[in-house]
């Protein structure tokens, strides 16, 4: 022990310190509760590489002084289950104390131990307010390696965490940790200020629901399952019927990438177009049915997704074939913008096109500007829409506004006021 006074027992987590030492056994006692029989969700123990070793599917195992079973709620087996709550926790068949055992596959170089009564914090009854951590030695004699007389007292009124004190230190030992506990406050403010971002909604993966065909539509009528299939027109999907939903995600995944499916490639290449000269061959890049508009260039997009699919799906590679070009390498200015392009024109139109344009005193480009003037042939490179963060950066730069320090936290660039009313750009 260090001689400081550590935070008070909470319901939601606790953690005991101690020198590493072998063993194969660790025993957590509970002496005192606030009150009932005591309850613990989740026991972990870490050894000296910050594994968790306490865990039933590394093979550890379990006893303890005696439980109350209530099944799938209360039992032994949620003791080191790795699963946090009160529905899944063990809980003593004796008022106010019990015990419980853990015994290592092979002998673990523990150093931590974590407990808590509901890592959810939604119950605080039936909290140990008084225990002892002990561990075997090869001959089976146990030997205390931490216990609760030196953290705070536990008081049910405080209900916020208590952080640690210096109680308990001599004026030596205070003046040594007096830095470091400054220091350490200091870390955690800027831990919290790091963390505090927005929010995203996240779940995991479960077995999906079985479907089934409905008699004339009547959801108490269920038929046959359905399983998971494409149309047997476009191929065909292998999946066994009790297929979990992360291996159905992963065969569709499969089934819109096979080379065999060139829709894919040519939706992927026409974007990647898109994305360069502003407008892809097909104007409709998200509708490439019958309802969407037909490709400007349809074998060059053929020849762009095979292509595509050769290269093994390289993105990189499609980006290396356009740019080196020479359609991307085109001038975006007319010929009476640029005598280059005009003396270009001259030189390389045929005569019957020459003597046409002359006779009807309009050039060659003036000719293509009127017949194409949205560039959709690409006889020259398409004029490009600046884009807002670009406009936005080039302001700050002339006004010397433009903040080029890096790695620094994002902001959000409007003011939301809320409902439909719309967004105020700012500067925060």
């Amino acid at each position: 022990k260090s001689g400081a006074e550590r935070p008070m027992i909470n319901a939601r987590e606790n953690s005991d310190r101690f020198p590493p030492v072998k063993t194969q056994r660790l025993r957590f006692t509970i002496k005192s509760t606030t009150n009932l029989e005591p309850c613990i969700d989740e026991l972990e123990v870490f050894n000296t590489r910050g594994e968790n070793v306490a865990l039933a599917t590394t093979g550890t195992k379990r006893k303890s002084s005696g439980d109350i079973g209530v099944a799938e709620r209360h039992e032994l087996r949620f003791l080191n289950d790795g699963r946090y709550g009160n529905s899944r926790s063990w809980l003593s068949n004796t008022l106010g104390k019990g015990w419980v055992e853990l015994e290592f596959p092979q002998e673990q170089q523990v150093e931590r131990v974590v407990w808590s009564r509901d890592r959810d914090g939604k119950f605080t009854d039936r909290l140990a307010t008084d225990y002892q951590i002990e561990i075997s030695d090869a001959e089976g004699q146990w030997h205390t390696v931490a216990d609760s007389t030196d953290r705070q007292k536990f008081d049910p009124k405080n209900k916020k965490l208590a952080k640690p004190t210096l109680k308990g230190l001599t004026p030596a030992e205070n003046k040594r940790a007096r830095p470091l506990f400054e220091e350490k406050s200091r870390t955690e403010k800027q831990i919290a200020q790091a963390v505090n971002l927005q929010k995203v909604f996240a779940g995991t993966f479960r077995t999906p629901d079985d479907i089934h065909l409905l008699n004339r539509g009547d959801p108490e009528q269920p038929k046959e399952a359905v399983t998971p299939a494409v149309l047997s027109a476009l191929g065909n999907v292998t999946l066994p019927k009790e297929s979990a939903e992360q291996d159905r995600r992963r065969a569709l995944a499969d089934w819109i990438a096979s080379p065999q499916n060139p829709l894919t490639a040519r939706v992927m290449v026409n974007r990647i177009w898109q994305g360069h000269f502003g407008t892809g061959f097909v104007q409709t890049p998200s509708d490439f049915g019958r309802m969407g508009m037909k490709p400007t260039h349809p074998e060059l997009l053929d020849f762009l997704a095979a292509e595509f699919i050769r290269s093994g799906w390289s993105v990189k590679h499609m980006h290396r074939l356009i740019l080196l070009s020479e359609t991307y390498g085109q001038t975006s200015q007319t010929g009476e913008d640029n005598p280059t392009r005009r003396q270009s024109d001259k030189e390389t139109t045929r005569p019957s096109d020459t003597e046409k344009s002359a006779a009807s005193g309009v050039s060659p480009s003036s000719s293509a500007l009127a017949i194409d003037s949205d560039v959709r042939f690409l006889w020259r490179y398409p004029s490009r829409r600046l884009e807002a963060e670009s406009i936005r950066d080039s302001m700050l730069a002339v006004s010397g506004r433009l903040n080029l320090q890096m790695y620094g936290r994002g902001f959000n660039l409007f003011d939301q006021r809320g409902g439909l009313s719309g967004f105020d750009p700012i500067e925060t």
